[in-house]
């Protein structure tokens, strides 16, 4: 299994060195690292003062592979995924940003997962990721990609100024087309035949704009935005689950007043010891004969109490920090153990298709 430096290694042969390219959203873009990207994480590595061009310039392979752990693997949460996700979600990331984890999001819930699509990684998408990874490992990749292919070849679809990067002058597969591709089982690919018929739509789209408004088609075709109305209905649902989430997340168990009541005292120990200690240094500064004395007695305390005292108050922490990570595992445990529930309807992911049918048999 790779490493993530490994992951993160094999990422740089495909985003290669500087470029400047006006039709790429990233803007100027060096080793997959954008000028917005190092302006958000305000990292000044000319040491000028500013995050500017020349920044882009100056970076270098390991500030890249840097950049990519932290805030595109640890920080995205893509390391609390199963394994096999790791190289595809990783690099998708790199490439896409949160599009990466809500694509992940709409593939988990074709599998019948309960899944807001919210692009954040929390509790329930990784729960649903290794619910869905234990049951479908031979498929989670492969629709994965499948799904981040089609999302590429809609984008080029939707901004005739993207094409570029799906779909070479020749009519061969783009950079991102092979860039998801590399992942999936090679009878997912789609071969010549198949992509062109994939490709025929943004290639008529285009025709027939070139031909209404000439060199103007690119600025025609991308003044177009999505239906406000339809948008906010979304965003209602997604709001709605979100919180329907969070409530089931975060909800108080009931509990007797007994145990309430216990687990009060249980929180007392920690502040009591900590204010004590400020509490020696206080009266130490305050009444130094009486600490002195107070010192003197605790040297003819025996060492075998000393021990004694320490294995007590180590398991008391030790056995507390057990119960709550015991507890909570329990129940994440339980999200983990709920069946997929099998959506009626087929899929039109392959990998997902394929997978449907297995289950019937």
């Amino acid at each position: 299994m790779q490493t993530v430096i490994e992951i993160a290694q094999n990422i740089l042969k495909s985003e290669g060195g500087y470029v400047n390219d006006p039709d790429d959203p990233g803007g100027p873009t060096k080793w997959g690292v954008t000028l917005k990207t190092l302006k958000r994480l305000r990292r000044d590595i000319t040491g000028d003062g500013r995050v500017d061009l020349q920044d882009v310039r100056a970076l270098t392979l390991e500030h890249a592979i840097e950049i990519f752990v932290q805030e595109y693997f640890y920080r995205s949460k893509i390391n609390k995924l199963p394994i096999i996700l790791h190289p595809s979600v990783f690099d998708m990331n790199v490439n896409a940003g949160t599009a990466s984890i809500i694509i992940l999001q709409s593939v988990l819930s074709e599998f019948g997962q309960n899944v807001t699509r919210d692009g954040i990684i929390g509790i329930q998408t990784i729960t649903a990721a290794n619910s869905v990874a234990q049951r479908a490992p031979d498929h989670l990749v492969d629709a994965y990609e499948i799904a981040r292919r089609d999302h590429y070849l809609m984008l080029a679809d939707r901004r005739p100024s993207l094409r570029k990067f799906a779909r070479t002058r020749t009519g061969e597969k783009g950079g991102w087309i092979k860039r998801a591709e590399q992942f999936m089982t090679p009878k997912y690919h789609l071969c010549e035949v198949d992509f062109a018929k994939k490709d025929s739509k943004m290639a008529i789209l285009n025709s027939v704009f070139s031909f209404l408004f000439g060199e103007n088609t690119r600025k025609t075709i991308e003044i177009f935005s999505e239906n406000a109305e339809a948008k906010a209905e979304r965003d209602e649902a997604r709001i709605g689950a979100a919180l329907s989430q969070f409530a089931t997340e975060f909800q108080v168990e009931n509990r007797s007043g007994f145990d309430r009541l216990m687990d009060g005292l249980n929180r007392l120990p920690r502040p009591a010891m900590a204010m004590g200690v400020i509490g020696l240094f206080v009266s130490a500064m305050v009444d130094p004969d009486w600490f002195i004395s107070r010192m003197q007695g605790l040297a003819h305390v025996p060492e075998p109490l000393w021990w004694l005292l320490g294995a007590i108050v180590s398991f008391y922490f030790g056995a507390r920090h057990h119960a709550k990570s015991t507890k909570f595992q329990e129940k994440l445990a339980h999200f983990t153990k709920q069946p997929i529930q099998h959506s009626a309807k087929a899929s039109n992911n392959p990998a997902i298709a394929d997978w449907q049918a297995m289950q019937k048999e």
